[in-house]
């Protein structure tokens, strides 16, 4: 090979950036696991990218020490948050600031927020529609009072994506309450209410408020959204929006 034919010859491509799901953590090892499914979700659209998982509190790894155990330091940070709530605007920006002083390149995507795919999650896990069946949705709870305007015109638009009755209630917090939820569905005329999870992954709060439901008549779909497909290929439309702006 003479010298011209060896200047031609392309280098190494340079290596894709990581992906790093951003979750708020619990000291509810459920949280974890749905969170790990949720990424290897991600990891199974896109073989080509390194997935890790990072939390904000509750557990480890935090996501300085998450991006050191990856085989590179640039990295697309996706918050799997629902709404842009404190977590979203405070914990997030703080977490990947301290990640940057240690020496990332970090690329921060969007929270899932009040994206349609989270309603075509939300029917995953609420199944086929049935007549005169409302839906309620029971979402973790925020002080927040933007956030849960955001998480109640997402289950609105759920309900006239599906042509169903539907209401939100949230677990803690302000509410509506799984009562108010419920006697509002029934007000409304549905004859049943299913409880659906707007959570990413089941709790503690979300099992009182479930419970809470089940002794006022309305049974529960059992899991949360972290398991469902489409989260999954948000969470990658995400990354790959990060990777891309513009």
């Amino acid at each position: 090979m003479n010298a011209a034919d060896r200047s031609a010859t392309p280098g190494p491509r340079p290596q894709p950036p990581a992906w790093v799901l951003l979750a708020h953590g619990s000291e509810d090892p459920r949280h974890a696991r749905e969170i790990e499914w949720l990424a290897a979700g991600m990891a199974g659209r896109r073989p080509d990218r390194a997935v890790a998982v990072a939390y904000l509190d509750h557990q480890p790894p935090d996501l300085a020490t998450a991006i050191g155990a990856l085989p590179t330091r640039s990295v697309v940070v996706v918050p799997a948050l629902l709404s842009e709530a404190f977590h979203a605007l405070v914990d997030v920006p703080a977490a990947v600031d301290a990640a940057v002083a240690g020496g990332a390149t970090v690329a921060l995507a969007a929270a899932f927020g009040a994206d349609p795919a989270v309603l075509a999650a939300l029917d995953e896990l609420a199944g086929e529609r049935q007549d005169g069946d409302g839906l309620l949705a029971v979402a973790a709870g925020t002080s927040d009072a933007a956030a849960r305007t955001e998480l109640a015109g997402l289950v609105d638009a759920w309900g006239r994506r599906r042509q169903q009755a539907t209401a939100v209630a949230f677990a803690a917090g302000a509410g509506p309450t799984v009562a108010d939820g419920i006697a509002a569905l029934r007000g409304r005329g549905a004859a049943t209410v299913t409880a659906v999870p707007l959570v990413l992954a089941p709790g503690r709060l979300l099992d009182r408020a479930l419970a809470q439901a089940a002794a006022l008549g309305a049974p529960a779909r059992p899991g949360g959204l972290a398991r469902t497909g489409a989260l999954a290929d948000l969470a990658v439309r995400r990354a790959e929006q990060a990777e891309k702006p513009g």
